[in-house]
């Protein structure tokens, strides 16, 4: 799965260091998720209560990278308002197939 999108060309340590970081963000949203999985959140509600001083753009990666490895799944159609305003999507546990998927996510 990937984790860190390396748009800054970044290398070596800092580029290592990103990568932890981002997989551990990750699994902090796995884990939230984990203990509440019949609610749904959308991304500026992750960043406040589970991520509070990561970028939005960082919570928004790592939950589309989750979606994108079948653990959480994104609604399809944006039906609240985000903190900028703009029509947001919730995302939900999915919790059918999380242990063949948390072996590829980790």
């Amino acid at each position: 799965m990937r984790d860190y999108i390396n748009t800054n060309k970044e290398s070596g340590g800092t580029l290592a260091m990103s990568r932890k970081k981002a997989r551990a963000q990750q699994e902090v949203i796995m884990d939230f998720y984990r203990e509440r999985p019949f609610r749904r959140f959308a991304p500026h509600e992750i960043q406040e209560l589970v991520l509070p001083n990561a970028p939005l753009t960082s919570v928004r990666r790592a939950m589309t990278n989750l979606a994108d490895a079948g653990l959480l799944t994104k609604s399809k159609r944006a039906d609240a308002v985000g903190s900028y305003g703009k029509q947001v999507h919730f995302w939900s546990y999915r919790p059918y197939n999380r242990e063949q998927k948390q072996q590829e996510l980790w």
